[in-house]
C-alpha cells in the first residue's frame, strides 16, 4: 500500500484464515491459534483464538474447520510503501492430530 499523506490516510485490513483441525481419538479438542497483522515486519494487531469442541458421536476421526475474520483499521501508516502481512501461529492444543491453514486472505484498502 503506497501512502502519500499519512495524516489523511486510513488503511482498512480484512483477513480470513481457514483453520482445519483433525482430532486424535479423544472425545474433545481444544486448540489456540494467534493471528497477527504486521506492517513492515512490526506487529500492529494481535488476536488469540481458543476453540473447544466435542467430537461428534460415532465418528472415529473427524475434522473441524474454523474461519476467523480479523478486520482492523491502521490509522498510523507511514509515508511511502507499506507492506502488510498476516501471521498465524499454533500455540497449543489437546486432542489435536493435525492443524493447518488451508486458505488465507488479506485485503488491504486505503482512503
Amino acid at each position: 500500500m503506497c501512502v502519500k499523506q499519512p495524516k489523511r490516510t486510513q488503511v482498512s485490513l480484512e483477513s480470513m484464515t481457514q483453520i482445519a483441525v483433525r482430532s486424535t481419538d479423544q472425545l474433545s479438542v481444544t486448540f489456540e491459534v494467534t493471528y497477527e497483522i504486521l506492517r513492515n515486519g512490526e506487529v500492529i494487531a494481535t488476536i488469540n483464538d481458543e476453540m473447544d469442541y466435542a467430537k461428534p458421536g460415532g465418528l472415529e476421526d473427524f475434522r473441524h474447520t474454523n474461519f476467523p475474520n480479523f478486520p482492523i483499521v491502521d490509522n498510523n501508516p507511514r509515508a511511502g510503501i507499506n507492506k502488510y502481512d498476516l501471521r498465524c501461529t499454533f500455540e497449543s492444543g489437546t486432542g489435536v492430530r493435525n492443524i493447518f491453514a488451508t486458505s488465507r486472505s488479506l485485503k488491504v484498502t486505503g482512503r
